[in-house]
């Protein structure tokens, strides 16, 4: 994809949000330069797979490279660290792969259920080649996850490339929104060095913090907490789930080699059908006054998830001081009506030390701030606060709850994005939502790679704060055509979004 992005991927429904700005993305943290007709070796990370009996875990490979191929080493390693070689996977230029982990393992002898973390490698003369995404579908539950990879730890297999941040203490933040009574807090935690690491989960609600768990994870050891399963004995109390609406956070802190934790979570209601994930940010990784969030749908969502079919979606801002001081913020939601870019504020005021802040924006058309018929658009957070002082997200349900969404919020644009992945396999589809964060019109094109080839979508114009969303399935029902007049291959069902630079 070439223009001016990040990504959230969720639930049956696959997001693809990307921003574009007038500058460009900084280099990916498992990119090396390295000298003229050397190679590397370079990671990927995931901190969650399963071999539960109920759920049906598949880890999803993408070469970003349009002309080479990738051979890929993957290890899976169990809750105690043990490491569980697999064969080594050929992926060919912008192709797919994927890992049936249920039957590899059961194929390997690992019968009883197993969690744990993952390890990729693969050896190029630069990094950026690979993309990993883990899903996991419970179908009995219409329970599904989306798990991204990670890379740039501070440690490869035991070469700690950032030594002097070792003594240092690393904090994430997550944030959720729990829509019914009965929905529980669920977070893994892979620690991806060779050190041993001391992990302590916080719970926060409506201001008042209080520690949860605490965790010692050897090398590449796994741990999970399930709220309110898993509180401690000795829990004041003073903080308390199984309330409809409650938005609370969740911050893990540890002392280790800078990005040797690896953590993911979600939010689930079995009963409900209901579940939603919850991404955890290294609070080292947040920067800038400024956050972004595209693809923010109100209200009622046509041809979702099928053509002719119709999703009514309510959607709530969330967010975060993560520092020791009061920050003043505010935000503005942006859409495009007639062809117009319009945006409407949202008061957030000053926001206390570790406060979180939610905002209906539901409550934006009811008050008639946003028009009836605005049914997408984007959410920008600015505030006057030290660098990188909050973090944000959106949640997204239907009113149902039979899907869940979310975008953590951004605070860059960029260049190019690749690793995005997209699916129109069974009851899968893909919503595509670029923006440009930028204050000039920018172009944006967008390329769907596929196992044997690529398509390549018409050129996307966007003015100044314009976001567009592309509807995947609806798109190809309709008789999408490619630049050159070329339909859409009906054999491409999944694929990524390859690696470019502008």
């Amino acid at each position: 994809m070439k223009g001016r992005g990040t990504i959230g991927v969720v639930a049956s429904i696959a997001i693809l949000s990307l921003l574009f700005g007038l500058w460009a993305f900084g280099q990916d943290e498992s990119t090396t330069l390295e000298p003229e007709g050397s190679l590397s070796t370079h990671y990927r990370y995931s901190p969650f797979w399963t071999t539960l009996e109920e759920c049906q875990t598949t880890i999803l490979l993408h070469n970003n490279h349009t002309e080479d191929p990738l051979t890929v080493y993957s290890v899976l390693h169990l809750e105690d660290g043990t490491p569980v070689k697999l064969d080594h996977v050929e992926i060919a230029p912008l192709g797919m792969a994927s890992i049936p982990v249920n039957e590899t393992m059961a194929k390997l002898g690992f019968n009883e259920t197993h969690f744990g973390g993952a390890v990729f490698h693969y050896k190029k003369k630069y990094g950026g080649a690979l993309a990993v995404e883990t899903m996991v579908i419970n179908p009995n539950e219409n329970l599904s996850y989306s798990v991204p990879s990670y890379g740039g730890v501070a440690e490869s297999y035991g070469a700690l490339t950032e030594s002097e941040s070792y003594k240092r203490r690393h904090r994430e933040h997550a944030l959720f929104r729990l829509p019914t009574d009965d929905t529980e807090v669920f977070f893994a935690l892979f620690n991806s060095s060779n050190e041993r690491i001391d992990v302590t989960a916080h719970l926060e609600i409506g201001g008042k913090s209080e520690q949860v768990a605490k965790v010692t994870l050897g090398p590449k050891q796994w741990k999970s907490v399930r709220l309110p399963r898993d509180l401690p004995a000795e829990s004041s109390g003073k903080l308390t789930l199984g309330r409809k609406g409650l938005v609370g956070g969740v911050t893990l802190e540890y002392e280790g080699p800078k990005g040797a934790l690896l953590s993911t979570g979600w939010v689930d209601d079995n009963e409900a059908g209901y579940s939603n994930m919850m991404s955890f940010v290294a609070e080292s990784g947040l920067r800038g006054q400024k956050l972004y969030a595209a693809q923010v749908m109100l209200g009622e969502q046509h041809d979702v998830p099928e053509p002719g079919q119709t999703l009514n979606v309510e959607s709530y801002l969330l967010v975060k001081n993560v520092t020791a001081q009061r920050v003043a913020a505010w935000a503005e939601f942006t859409y495009t009506q007639n062809g117009v870019v319009h945006s409407t504020p949202i008061k957030l005021g000053n926001l206390k030390p570790g406060e979180i802040q939610e905002v209906d924006l539901m409550k934006l058309r009811k008050r008639a701030e946003i028009p009836k018929d605005v049914t997408i658009g984007s959410v920008q957070v600015e505030h006057f606060g030290p660098s990188g002082a909050l973090t944000g997200r959106i949640v997204s349900h239907s009113e149902n709850l039979t899907y869940g969404f979310y975008v953590q919020m951004d605070n860059h644009g960029s260049g190019s994005i690749s690793g995005a992945y997209w699916s129109l396999a069974g009851d899968m589809n893909s919503l595509l939502t670029v923006q440009n964060v930028g204050e000039e019109e920018d172009k944006v094109t967008i390329e769907l790679a596929y196992n044997g080839g690529s398509f390549v979508l018409p050129v996307i114009s966007l003015q100044p704060r314009e976001a567009r969303t592309l509807n995947l399935r609806a798109l190809v029902a309709a008789g999408l055509t490619d630049q050159s007049g070329v339909p859409f291959p009906r054999h491409a069902l999944e694929g990524g979004v390859p690696h470019h630079q502008q």
